[in-house]
């Protein structure tokens, strides 16, 4: 598999927003090691924005994710954010009621 693949089985597993429920299937398709490294990789990622996003929000003195993103970028940065956060939303809902659909209880 080359990495032009890899990295678009990774972005087809991450944007449907299924998280840890389609991590064994991405396992399984990109291999073990190229799995870990990747886990690894976002993970220092994920690290390195929260360690930014509190940096920010101590010196902005903002309380929420939103307030941060209103003293970096204006009242337009705050209105795209609560955008993508309803847009994330949705997604990760239609994933469970598909994954419900799946596996109905009756």
């Amino acid at each position: 598999m080359d990495i032009v693949e890899l990295l678009f089985t990774v972005q087809c597993s991450v944007f449907p927003r299924a998280g840890i429920m389609g991590l064994p299937s991405t396992m399984d398709i990109v291999g073990l090691i190229p799995g870990c490294i990747l886990i690894v990789l976002v993970g220092l990622l994920t690290n390195t924005s929260i360690d930014y996003l509190l940096r920010y929000s101590v010196k902005s003195s903002a309380v929420s994710y939103g307030g941060v993103m209103a003293d970096s970028f204006g009242r337009y940065g705050r209105t795209i954010l609560q955008i993508c956060v309803i847009i994330n939303n949705f997604g990760l809902l239609v994933v469970y009621l598909i994954i419900i659909g799946k596996f109905p209880l009756l």
